[in-house]
């Protein structure tokens, strides 16, 4: 489960992937798509075309948004002035392995502003464990970018996942209670809700 040990490196991180511009817009220009989210894993060989180029947001991009191994020098030049074993330490990527390469733990994505990280595809053919993570669904998704604001007292999130919700009421609300009976779920919120 993710979670930097400082609590500055929350601050940090977030600095490092807003700077490299990691947002839905500019992953969308990358990858030739406006809706990021329903990309079929068809799609993967031509993004990776479109985002070899070395650059910070390419390097995330094949990183944390297709949650793919990147090589080592890519990754700390891109994760820069952020150190690469402070992002192994809060349990977003594994440590480089024998060929150099750093693989995610994470996917991270970006959502009507806010960053989410959530477990990485699951990509064998067995069902994944009970407490996996997932991404925002469509229906989480399309709420999140017509969700009503507006000064309210409480919102419950209840059943929260990611905490994609939670966060978008968090601005408008003076109290937010998110809650799921994964306690995978809740640890990723409170990591999502830090960064």
């Amino acid at each position: 489960m993710p979670g930097f040990r400082e609590e500055g490196d929350y601050d940090r991180a977030r600095e490092v992937l807003q700077a490299a511009d990691f947002s839905e817009a500019a992953i969308g220009q990358v990858i030739g798509r406006t809706d990021i989210y329903r990309m079929p894993s068809s799609d993967v060989p031509h993004v990776l075309r479109r985002a070899r180029e070395p650059s910070r947001l390419h390097t995330l991009i094949r990183l944390y948004f297709l949650g793919l191994p990147v090589p080592e020098d890519e990754v700390r030049s891109a994760l820069a002035p952020v150190p690469l074993e402070v992002w192994v330490e809060g349990g977003l990527l594994a440590p480089p392995d024998r060929h150099g390469q750093v693989e995610p733990l994470v996917q991270i994505w970006p959502v009507a502003g806010r960053l989410v990280a959530v477990d990485l595809p699951w990509r064998r053919p067995a069902a994944p464990p009970p407490d996996f993570v997932v991404p925002p669904g469509p229906l989480t998704l399309q709420l999140a970018h017509v969700m009503a604001h507006g000064p309210c007292e409480k919102v419950l999130d209840l059943g929260t996942g990611s905490g994609l919700l939670a966060l978008l009421a968090a601005s408008d609300a003076q109290t937010v209670v998110a809650t799921d009976t994964n306690p995978r779920a809740v640890g990723f919120t409170r990591f999502n809700a830090r960064l």
